[in-house]
């Protein structure tokens, strides 16, 4: 999924399994370290694009 920053603070996941659900903290409150596991690299966004074109999406 690729998408822009996020305009919340937090947001609410639900697990449809097991029906547990958690709060998402936005960006400010997480450190440079999770930032950067989360950021995609140039490889895994050709290797989207990839699909996606083959998809005839793009």
């Amino acid at each position: 999924m690729v998408r822009g920053p996020a305009v919340k603070d937090r947001f609410l996941v639900m697990d449809r399994k097991t029906g547990e659900a958690w709060w998402q903290y936005g960006a400010r409150q997480e450190s440079a370290e999770q930032a950067r596991q989360k950021r995609m690299t140039p490889e895994r966004l050709r290797e989207l694009t990839a699909r996606l074109s083959e998809w005839d999406v793009l």
